[in-house]
């Protein structure tokens, strides 16, 4: 369970939300960057496991037709067509991940920038609390003297 943080006024609130905004988006960031690239790899993995197969496919189809089998050409031609048809998906979702992954990285480039100001609102209301705590902050202002 989170900590509560005793919050006694407004800067104090704006310094806790902006700063615990920073770390989520932070968090959240690279959580989902990490998640698509592990998606992208995992896809990369099938494609290259299908490509063995069709080339093992194809392989069996030169020595089938090369014994005139004509059961086994049958079949290998199936396992190639079966093994062309994944691979074009596999390239499709490929790319649809990769084209995810690079909008994904231009938006975080983009919320970055963006952040920033984020960043000074949660410095600003740091640093006028850091005043009132210095020694004489309490006093009050000294009044005008009228005579």
């Amino acid at each position: 369970m989170p900590n509560k943080v005793s919050i006694s006024s407004p800067l104090e609130l704006l310094e806790e939300l902006s700063g615990s905004l920073l770390v989520n988006f932070e968090t959240a960031c690279a959580e989902v960057s990490r998640s698509a690239e592990e998606n992208l790899s995992y896809q990369k993995k099938r494609h290259e496991t299908t490509l063995k197969k069709l080339n093992t496919a194809q392989a069996d189809l030169e020595h089938a037709m090369a014994s005139t089998k004509a059961k086994a050409v049958e079949k290998a031609e199936k396992k190639i067509a079966k093994y062309t048809e994944r691979l074009d998906k596999l390239n499709r979702k490929q790319s649809g991940i990769q084209h995810y992954l690079d909008r994904l990285n231009q938006d975080i480039a983009e919320s970055v920038n963006l952040v920033k100001s984020i960043h000074a609102v949660r410095d600003a209301a740091t640093h006028s609390l850091q005043k009132r705590k210095e020694p004489g902050a309490d006093e009050p202002a000294p009044q005008a003297v009228s005579h």
